[in-house]
């Protein structure tokens, strides 16, 4: 894998190093924009050294916006991107299959358990619940990797009740109040609800 140089600046022309040299490019050299991930790792593959080109956001934080390598090398990248396009594109869509699968077999697992664990819980706010919680992506308590299933559905159940059954909300956007005053004068509100659906509806019996 080649070498990165970090280098900014406002044209190939005008280049300097992190700690303030000028650059000088190699002749040959072109900039390739980032945001082909096979393009620009085939760069790096088929050459030993790389500029990249970032905009310093603060004296540690920079964003990439280029990569600069010989041209005969981004040519033959952009040739072999072309070549593997389709094989690439059905990896990617049998790949995302898969995990559409999964998440589609996990999210019936966890629904399972909710309802093993939340007997007298409606099965519309079950679902809701689920989808909501342990949504891809939503960097809510559902996806939280630290917690196992048992605390993420018991925590996921108790933030429902709390938006969905209660003025929780409603009670942020007045003054006076904030998460953890409101959170606590509904407690006792939240804790009848979820007792009520921890209890198996009078309706049914176990089986």
């Amino acid at each position: 894998m080649a070498e990165e140089i970090i280098v900014s600046g406002d044209s190939l022309e005008h280049l300097k190093s992190d700690d303030g040299t000028v650059v000088v490019l190699p002749e040959g050299f072109v900039e390739v924009p980032t945001g082909d991930t096979f393009l620009t790792r085939t760069i790096k593959k088929s050459t030993p050294i790389v500029y990249v080109h970032v905009r310093w956001k603060s004296k540690r934080r920079y964003s990439r916006f280029g990569i600069i390598a010989p041209e005969a090398v981004v040519l033959a990248a952009r040739k072999e991107a072309e070549r593997t396009k389709e094989a690439r594109k059905k990896l990617r869509e049998t790949a995302r299959a898969r995990s559409e699968a999964r998440e589609e077999t996990r999210r019936i697992q966890v629904e399972a358990k909710m309802r093993e664990k939340f007997p007298g819980m409606p099965e519309d706010e079950i679902s809701e619940v689920v989808e909501g919680a342990f949504e891809v992506g939503s960097g809510r308590v559902g996806r939280n990797t630290s917690l196992g299933d048992a605390e993420k559905i018991n925590l996921a159940v108790w933030a429902h009740i709390r938006h969905s059954h209660t003025n929780y909300d409603e009670l942020l956007k007045e003054e006076g109040y904030d998460r953890e005053l409101a959170r606590f004068q509904l407690e006792e509100e939240i804790e009848a609800i979820y007792g009520q659906w921890r209890k198996r509806r009078s309706n049914e019996r176990p089986s």
